[in-house]
């Protein structure tokens, strides 16, 4: 086993074991929370313990999809650094690179076409998918909507 695929492994193997057995967990507690009747949102206008598993469940997702889209930058990224000019080293000038500019550099360089390679459609539609995940609240700060939990959001114009 080379290197890369050790590293490989250390990430992907605790995030299979994430999808196997925290979306199932989160599921049962949601619904035993239901049975037990605590579900909707409770009297304070807090979430129950329901809508709390339910949520839980859609940021286990979330992080998930934002976690793959950073390894795939990562490894992008580590690849730049070995084919090219100590310029593209592991400095912050390097790291701010996007990932079309990396893509371009490994594409020159190998003579490939990365769009060409096997699964690189899936690839583009969690980069498409990290990039849609908006936090809530902070889709509300941004229109300036007063949430009625969180009091007035400051404006910053």
């Amino acid at each position: 086993m080379t290197r890369l695929d050790l590293m490989i492994h250390w990430e992907i193997d605790p995030i299979e074991r994430l999808l196997d057995e925290v979306p199932a967990f989160l599921a049962q507690r949601a619904e035993e929370a239901r049975r037990a009747g605590n579900s909707g949102l409770l009297p304070d206008g807090r979430p129950s313990d329901e809508e709390v598993y339910l949520a839980a469940s859609s940021l286990t997702r979330d992080a998930i999809i934002y976690h793959l889209n950073a390894l795939v930058d990562w490894f992008l990224l580590a690849l730049a650094t070995r084919i090219l000019p100590p310029v593209w080293g592991l400095t912050p000038q390097a790291q701010s690179r996007s990932r079309g500019q990396l893509i371009k550099a490994i594409e020159s360089h190998y003579h490939v076409n990365v769009k060409q390679l096997p699964s690189w459609d899936q690839v583009e539609l969690l980069r498409e998918e990290a990039n849609a995940i908006k936090p809530p609240l902070l889709c509300f700060a941004i229109a300036g909507v007063n949430v009625i939990l969180l009091g007035p959001i400051p404006s910053f114009g």
